[in-house]
């Protein structure tokens, strides 16, 4: 029989991710969103029945609160872990180790890419809004045929909370629909009138970076809003 799941910590709850959890969160449930600084406090004093631990730090501490407390986690890990080969990525990998190794019930939710309002600015569909927005040409990598997929942060805050509060094991979270950076680049000027440059000379580590969302969908998970309206509602909203 499940726990019931009434009172939730959600560590690295300041940024983008933590938004659109508090954003989608379901009625009934009493959330705490703690940034970096209050992280450092002494929240294991709560009665927490689940955690879910976006902080980029190590879930070891979260895991001990969990083991001793019966609480559910919900680890936020990345995509990063099938191919990267940087210390963000092993850092994932080493932390979804140590969660597997837990006596906790440990969900894993491998975040890809997303759309929406409070993004930083380190994906290349941001840095082609920021840069609309600033009447600059989109400047797209080579010639633009590397892939991704973008889920909209309402669907992104919708997903977690059905992974934390039904889903067990592993799942990939992004959308399952592939553009090419190139049509990316092509909605955000159709959006904004920019135009666009290719940079030929640049070098893309990752060509295709997609999820595997069967799982997600088997347990409910739907995207409901597509990339361009997306991209309208994000440009709306900065």
């Amino acid at each position: 029989m499940k726990n019931r799941i009434d009172n939730v910590l959600v560590t690295g709850g300041s940024g983008f991710v933590g938004h659109w959890l508090e954003v989608c969160q379901p009625p009934g449930i009493e959330a705490v969103y703690v940034g970096r600084k209050l992280y450092q406090t002494r929240w294991e004093i709560g009665r927490w029945d689940a955690i879910v631990h976006l902080a980029p730090v190590s879930p070891t501490r979260v895991l001990k609160y969990a083991e001793k407390r019966g609480a559910k986690v919900l680890y936020a890990s990345s995509g990063a872990v099938y191919q990267g080969a940087n210390d963000y990525a092993a850092h994932k990998r080493e932390w979804e180790a140590i969660c597997n190794a837990s006596e906790a019930d440990v969900v894993t939710a491998r975040l890809f890419t997303f759309i929406g309002a409070g993004l930083k600015d380190h994906y290349a569909i941001t840095h082609f809004i920021e840069a609309a927005k600033a009447g600059k040409p989109l400047s797209v990598w080579g010639d633009g045929s590397c892939v991704r997929s973008y889920l909209y942060g309402e669907d992104l805050g919708s997903w977690l909370w059905r992974i934390l509060l039904d889903g067990n094991g592993v799942y990939d979270v992004g959308s399952a629909v592939p553009y090419t950076i190139l049509q990316v680049a092509r909605m955000v000027a159709d959006a904004t009138g920019a135009k666009i440059e290719l940079m030929p000379g640049k070098v893309i580590e990752t060509p295709v970076y997609l999820p595997d969302v069967e799982r997600a969908v088997n347990l409910g998970c739907r995207e409901t809003v597509g990339l361009e309206e997306a991209i309208r509602k994000t440009i709306d909203d900065s």
